[in-house]
C-alpha cells in the first residue's frame, strides 16, 4: 500500500491528491510530523535562567506542494477552478486526511492558508501544468482518527478506557433512558459528571464534552447544562487507562450509556 493524501471539503465531498485525478502531492512537504511548540517560562527572582510552566502544541501549519496538471490548457484551468472552489477558505474548515503506508487514516481539520495564488514563474509552471506550494493552517493541532471509537455499555460495573494517543481527547456521550440522578466518574482523574435529571424510556441526554462545544441536550433539544452539579467537569481522558464508574438508578434492560471519541496524535 502506498501513501494517500486526500482533501474533503465542508460537504465532505473528496478531492484524491494521489495523481489518481488530476493533482498529484509532490515533494516537499513539511509540518505532517508534528506542530511546533510554545514552551511557557516564567521568571524566578534572583536565580539564573527560567521556569518552565506548561508546554502548549501551536496551531498547526503543515506545506504540501501540488503538482496541478492535464493535458490541455483549458483542461487544467478547470482543474484549478475545481480546487480551488474546494479549498476556498471563506466554506469553512475541511480535512486534510493522510493514509499511510501501513494503513493508518488520520485526519487534521483545517483551512487553506495560502498556495493557490498562482505563482507562474519559470520551473513552477509549464503547458498545463502548475505546482501549487499550498499550505494549511489548523487552529486544533491534532491529527483525528478517521473512524471514532464507540463503546456501549448496558451493564454498569467499573469500565476501562485506553487512550493511547498523543493527547487528552474530549468524548461525546449518550445516555439512554431510563435511569433517574446519573453520575460518570473518571476514577483515574477524579473527576465526575453528576445530574440531577431523570430520563424517560424514550429520553436520551447527549453530554459533547468537546472545547467551545460544552453541551448537554436532552433529545437533541432542551438545554439539560443546568442539571449538572456545581462540582461537576466536562471530563476528557488523559494518556494512558482511565477507569470509569457509573452511578445510577431506576434502570432497566434498555437502559445504555454510549461512548464516542476520536483519539489524537502529534502528526501521521
Amino acid at each position: 500500500m502506498s501513501e494517500q493524501l486526500s482533501w474533503f471539503d465542508p460537504a465532505s465531498t473528496q478531492t484524491l491528491l494521489d495523481g489518481s485525478g488530476n493533482y498529484w502531492a509532490i515533494i516537499p512537504r513539511q509540518g505532517f510530523y508534528s506542530p511546533s511548540w510554545n514552551l511557557v517560562e516564567q521568571d524566578v527572582p534572583n536565580q539564573d535562567g527560567n521556569r518552565l510552566r506548561t508546554v502548549l502544541a501551536q496551531p498547526n501549519v503543515v506545506r504540501q506542494v501540488l503538482l496541478i496538471k492535464n493535458t490541455t490548457e483549458s483542461n487544467y484551468l478547470a482543474n484549478v477552478r475545481t480546487l480551488r472552489q474546494a479549498m476556498n477558505p471563506k466554506r469553512g474548515a475541511g480535512i486534510l486526511q493522510f493514509q499511510a503506508a501501513d494503513g493508518t487514516v488520520r485526519q487534521l481539520n483545517c483551512v487553506l492558508q495560502s498556495g493557490l495564488e498562482g505563482d507562474e514563474s519559470s520551473g513552477v509552471r509549464g503547458p498545463a501544468w502548475i505546482k501549487a506550494p499550498c499550505v494549511w493552517r489548523a487552529a486544533d493541532p491534532y491529527w483525528y482518527d478517521a473512524s471514532a471509537t464507540v463503546a456501549t455499555y448496558s451493564t454498569f460495573t467499573a469500565k476501562t478506557v485506553v487512550n493511547s494517543g498523543d493527547a487528552v481527547f474530549w468524548p461525546q456521550w449518550s445516555i439512554h433512558g431510563p435511569t433517574t440522578n446519573l453520575t460518570i466518574t473518571n476514577v483515574t482523574t477524579g473527576k465526575s459528571m453528576v445530574f440531577t435529571l431523570t430520563l424517560g424510556s424514550s429520553d436520551v441526554l447527549t453530554i459533547d464534552t468537546r472545547p467551545g462545544v460544552g453541551t448537554v441536550l436532552l433529545n437533541g433539544v432542551t438545554n439539560e447544562y443546568p442539571a449538572l452539579s456545581a462540582t461537576s467537569a466536562l471530563f476528557s481522558f488523559p494518556i494512558g487507562t482511565s477507569t470509569l464508574n457509573f452511578t445510577l438508578s431506576g434502570t432497566s434492560g434498555a437502559t445504555q450509556i454510549v461512548l464516542t471519541y476520536k483519539q489524537r496524535w502529534l502528526g501521521v
